[in-house]
């Protein structure tokens, strides 16, 4: 395996552990009763995730963050499958 590929490797694999982690706390969070408190965990756990998901669109993929249209980007995961 080159370089490019245990970059690619190690990117997707950080992603996905994030993704699972953020994941079952979500659901850990949203076990609790409704509360302003639980909204905030949840938007804290979204900001992580987000960061994560940008890290790697940035850092690996290439995206340019000057240029990045995150709306466009969200618009164009809705629709795909």
């Amino acid at each position: 395996m080159d370089a490019e590929a245990r970059k690619y490797k190690k990117a997707l694999e950080g992603l996905t552990t994030s993704v699972m982690r953020h994941l079952a706390l979500l659901d850990k969070v949203m076990k609790e009763p409704e509360s302003s408190e639980r909204g905030q965990k949840v938007a804290k756990l979204c900001n992580a995730l987000d960061m994560a998901n940008d890290q790697v669109r940035y850092s690996v993929l290439g995206v340019d963050f000057r240029k990045d249209n995150k709306d466009k980007a969200y618009e164009k995961a809705l629709k795909s499958k």
